[in-house]
C-alpha cells in the first residue's frame, strides 16, 4: 500500500522485546518504554508491548497502571503472572491469590 509503514519482521520484534526486558533489568525505564511503544506499534494486537509497558509501570512503582494495562489483555500465563505480581504490589492479596 502506498504510504503504509513497512512490516517489521517477527525476529526483529522478538529482538526488540528482548532488548526491552534487558533495559528493564538495568533500570532503564525510559529506554524500555520507548522500545515497548515501538513493539506495540509494530504488533498492536500482540501482548508483548502492553506487557512490557506494564513492567515499566511496575519498575516505576505504579502498580495501579500496571494492573490497568494487564487487565486489557487476554489472560495468558505471562499476563496472569505479572497481574498477580502487580496486584500484590498494590496490596490486593486476595485478588493476587485468586489469579
Amino acid at each position: 500500500m502506498p504510504g503504509s509503514m513497512p512490516m517489521i519482521e517477527t525476529d526483529a520484534v522478538r529482538a526488540l522485546v528482548d532488548i526491552g526486558f534487558i533495559a528493564l533489568s538495568r533500570g532503564l525505564d525510559r529506554h524500555a518504554e520507548a522500545i515497548f511503544d515501538g513493539v506495540t506499534a509494530a504488533r498492536p494486537d500482540g501482548e508483548a508491548g502492553p506487557l512490557g509497558m506494564a513492567l515499566v509501570a511496575l519498575l516505576r512503582s505504579d502498580a495501579d497502571r500496571a494492573v490497568k494495562l494487564l487487565r486489557t489483555l487476554p489472560p495468558s500465563d505471562p499476563v496472569r503472572l505479572f497481574l498477580g505480581m502487580a496486584l500484590l504490589r498494590r496490596g490486593d492479596r486476595a485478588d493476587a491469590a485468586r489469579i
